[in-house]
């Protein structure tokens, strides 16, 4: 260290002040820490503490007596007494016990050249690298000193990591130790400690606050980790860390020649099939349902088959096939499987063809038979009334008169409305046919399967039976092909269970194919009679007729809601004028006589009667429907049990009587129309008229 070295370090360190020094004049000066030496007393008294301080500012140099020897400023010198250390001696103040403060060291060149040697000729000594601390504790030369905290150079170390309730967590194991933690809440008397060496998933559990612990269960349950059996359990539910180091090391190590996504998708596909390309070959040969693979299966096989480019890549690798990944190995079997692409189609054709042909067979027979309600006398007598009725309301416009219309005016009877806008033309029609023509009523239940239909396309189904005939004849080419060139016995044996195959289904595809074109016809023969384009397909005509159905549905039922109620309304009236009549007055002579009354309750019935319907416009026959005698005197019916009411008869006033003929029906006229209801039985029939007549 040069001169003006040691001068400035020198310079910059003063004596620490007193303890009765203001506290203003010690902020203001900036003092080392100081690193203590062996507790002796200074044979010289020090400066006084203001002397120090003053010195300190002017940045003077403290000499020591010059008759001091070097020993006594320097205790442990040359003896076992103690040692201090260079950085003392280099400069820093030196206190000794406390009672007097100020010494400070001359570190000129010199001296400080004298204090290194000393220092090295007592490590010599002592054949040890040694450093020696202030307390005469040795320190060993590959773990320096650190600098004092607040020093120059110091650093102050980060406050602990404070845990989710204020408490600091527990510093974490030094290196190699197993994996132990400490868990204690302040008052809380219990400690829970848990190790292992063991590595397990988490447990996602949800945990109580510690702040909450405090005066709940958990503060005085018992520990019982000790109780588990940790091998035992660390042996199920640990990570086991070496088994999944090798399989990743094996997957590293091993080749993928396919691209990463299509063997993400065949991984994906080898982890649900759990069959080899043996097993799979041998099932693409089978017709029996139990034998065969599934269906999805064998779509995601079409999907995966190798292309002619994968059999290019494998052809070219010339290296070992257990080298490459399982994806690769697997689809390295598939191009050694003969005629994969064949097989996989005739499978995927023999599997679908029974349910295409099962689910077509039900369609095309409910479209015949909307086609047939489409062409009944019923929906032909509506027509006629929507004509003539707009007839009417056209003569005197601009309109006119028209001899048809389209079947897409349905919809618009809605939108003529009366004066106050609650009344529509189909309301009218509703109103005013009804009473002439009763099976408008049950219109929107005589032809439901023109709603189911509403959205199918007849000349798209044809169509589809056409592809389903010739998926047939692929069937029957594809199996001949397959047995064509040296064919296996599997193979042969295939074929001809592919052939039996085809030949049952043929007859069932016959069938369907002759409905089809019954279908075809007869929705040819609507267009022709409604006179509606010939390009109009069937979603279109039937979706017109269908949403007419639901607005005629609707308004029959507020219609029929609305007859009840007055109906209940009339009855009502009609009881309090008896009462009103008959009421208050007795039997002997002071006024008119009490209306007779019947004893016990008023009769209800409910069961399946026949209802004779039709009239000019149709041939009668019978209909089976639910009735319910109320014992508000109404006779109502349904098309079945639970189903909603398609109309009410009220009995008051009615002849009922039963048929000269046939006892076991009941004739009566109401609502303008002659009705009979046949019973199962000529008793049946005389209890429910009995019951009838009590109202009527």
């Amino acid at each position: 260290m040069s001169t003006k070295e040691g001068e400035s370090s020198a310079s910059d360190v003063s004596a620490p002040a007193s303890t009765d020094q203001k506290t203003g004049d010690a902020d203001e000066t900036s003092t080392l820490p100081v690193i203590d030496v062996v507790k002796e007393p200074p044979s010289q008294p020090t400066d006084t503490p203001q002397e120090s301080l003053d010195d300190s500012r002017q940045q003077t140099e403290l000499q020591p007596e010059a008759s001091q020897p070097e020993a006594a400023l320097y205790p442990g010198i040359g003896g076992n007494d103690g040692f201090i250390s260079a950085a003392t001696m280099a400069g820093m103040s030196v206190p000794s016990n406390g009672e007097s403060s100020g010494l400070a060291l001359n570190a000129d060149t010199s001296t400080f050249s004298s204090i290194l040697a000393e220092l090295d000729d007592i490590g010599t000594r002592l054949g040890s690298d040694l450093q020696y601390g202030s307390n005469g504790g040795p320190v060993p030369v590959s773990v320096p000193m650190p600098p004092p905290f607040g020093a120059e150079g110091g650093m102050v170390p980060p406050p602990p990591p404070m845990g989710p309730d204020g408490v600091p967590l527990p510093p974490p194991p030094p290196p190699g130790s197993s994996l132990a933690m400490d868990v204690s809440i302040p008052g809380v008397d219990k400690r829970i400690v848990v190790k292992s060496n063991a590595k397990f998933r988490p447990f996602h559990w949800q945990v109580v606050p510690n702040k909450d612990i405090l005066g709940s269960f958990w503060a005085t349950c018992r520990d019982l980790v000790e109780t588990i059996d940790h091998e035992r359990f660390a042996e199920m539910f640990a990570i086991d860390e070496t088994d999944s180091s090798k399989l990743k090391i094996q997957r590293e190590q091993k080749k993928l020649l396919m691209e990463t996504s299509k063997a993400r998708n065949i991984g994906i596909f080898l982890s649900g099939c759990k069959l080899t390309v043996a097993q799979i070959s041998a099932k693409l040969l089978a017709t029996e349902q139990s034998s065969t693979l599934p269906l999805e299966s064998i779509m995601q096989l079409k999907r995966f088959q190798p292309t002619q480019e994968d059999h290019d890549v494998y052809k070219k690798y010339t290296g070992s096939v257990n080298d490459l990944q399982d994806v690769d190995q697997f689809m390295i079997q598939l191009c050694a499987v003969p005629k994969l692409s064949q097989l996989l189609d005739l499978q995927l054709l023999v599997q679908e063809f029974p349910l295409q042909l099962e689910e077509m067979g039900p369609i095309v027979q409910r479209c015949i038979k909307a086609c047939q309600e489409v062409l009944s006398p019923s929906f032909r007598v509506l027509l006629e009334y929507v004509l003539a009725i707009g007839n009417f309301i056209n003569g005197n416009t601009k309109k006119g008169t028209a001899y048809g219309v389209r079947l897409s005016t349905l919809n618009k009877l809605m939108s003529v409305r009366s004066r106050d806008r609650n009344y529509t033309m189909l309301h009218y029609i509703v109103e005013t046919v009804t009473p002439v023509f009763p099976d408008l009523k049950e219109l929107p239940s005589t032809m439901q399967h023109v709603r189911e239909c509403a959205e199918l396309s007849l000349f798209s189904l044809s169509s589809e039976v056409d592809v389903m005939e010739k998926d047939l004849n692929k069937i029957v080419r594809n199996a001949e092909l397959l047995a064509e060139k040296n064919p296996s016995p599997e193979e042969t044996s295939f074929r001809d269970q592919v052939m039996d195959f085809a030949d049952v289904h043929r007859e069932q595809l016959k069938e369907i194919k002759l409905s089809s074109k019954a279908m075809v016809s007869q929705y040819r023969e609507i267009v022709a009679l409604f006179a509606e384009s010939k390009s109009m397909d069937s979603d279109e005509l039937f979706g017109y007729i269908n949403d007419f159905l639901g607005k005629l549905e609707r308004i029959i039922s507020q219609e029929e809601a609305k007859r009840v109620a007055e109906m209940k309304a009339a009855a009502r009236r009609e009881e309090e004028r008896e009462r009103m009549e008959y009421g208050g007055k007795g039997d002997d002579g002071s006024g008119p006589p009490k209306k007779p009354t019947r004893k016990g309750k008023r009769p209800s019935r409910e069961g399946y009667l026949e209802k004779l319907s039709g009239g000019k416009h149709r041939s009668a026959k019978w209909d089976r429907r639910f009735f319910q005698l109320s014992n508000l005197g109404s006779m109502n019916y349904f098309k079945k049990e639970g189903t909603k009411m398609l109309g009410s008869i009220y009995l008051r006033g009615i002849l009922l009587e039963l048929d000269n003929e046939d006892k076991s029906i009941i004739s009566f006229a109401a609502d303008d129309r002659q009705w009979q209801l046949k019973a199962p039985s000529v008793d049946e029939a005389q209890a429910w008229l009995t019951d009838m007549q009590y109202y009527s």
